[in-house]
């Protein structure tokens, strides 16, 4: 063996180890912005499953609050997160409600796809989510107020209480159904997709899963 070589084949840099060939450099992880629209619910939730699991492998994840404003609000709030340069993927969490916010929704949709902003959309509201780990639904719903009825029955029967908007164990609360949820929000989507329905027409859907996914490393 020739002087200054090593047993692997790498060449020894002069007083170091061995230089790395470029297929052992370790690549640097993903930076994935999560840009909640609420203050609380969805960031307590998100932060709550990367306080368990940690960063998926080749991700380095980040969740903001927000602050409960319309479509528009939070995708400009995640294009000024994307404009610091330091993430790679970045998302807006989004809830359609009501004539106001489904008029807002285009021109989210419009600034999301000009500045690369991905959505997560709930319609009418997040806790379609939470309802999805009770039960597989596509039924309609004319408000949130609705959807948390909904929730509040199955809540109730499984948790001994009203469930608490501002509450932060929801993720704990749920966590055993949580392979529930993924399945049911996944094929509420496609039906709505067979049925060639808008997004803004999709009620109820939400696209939660995707992002729960990913913070698991799904």
């Amino acid at each position: 063996m020739s002087r200054g070589a090593t047993k692997s084949g790498g060449k020894r840099l002069r007083g170091g180890a061995p230089k790395r060939r470029p297929s052992q450099e370790r690549r640097p992880n993903r930076t994935v912005l999560i840009q909640c629209e609420g203050e609380q619910t969805e960031p307590s939730y998100f932060r709550a499953i990367k306080k368990k699991y940690g960063n998926p492998r080749g991700r380095h994840i980040t969740i903001k609050r927000g602050k409960g404003r319309s479509p528009e609000d939070v995708v400009e709030s995640a294009i000024i997160q994307k404009e610091k340069g330091i993430f790679d993927e970045v998302w807006a969490v989004v809830d359609i409600e009501g004539t106001e916010q489904k008029n807002n929704y285009p021109n989210a949709r419009v600034l999301a796809r000009e500045h690369d902003i991905l959505m997560c959309h709930s319609i009418p509201c997040f806790e379609v989510w939470y309802l999805a780990h009770f039960e597989e639904t596509s039924r309609p719903f004319t408000c949130g107020s609705a959807v948390i009825d909904a929730l509040n029955k199955h809540w109730q029967n499984h948790h001994n209480g009203s469930y608490d908007k501002t509450s932060g164990d929801h993720f704990e609360r749920l966590e055993p159904r949580t392979q529930d949820a993924l399945r049911n929000a996944k094929r509420v989507r496609r039906s709505h997709e067979q049925d060639n329905r808008t997004k803004i027409d999709a009620n109820s859907m939400t696209e939660v899963d995707m992002l729960v996914r990913i913070i698991l490393g799904k």
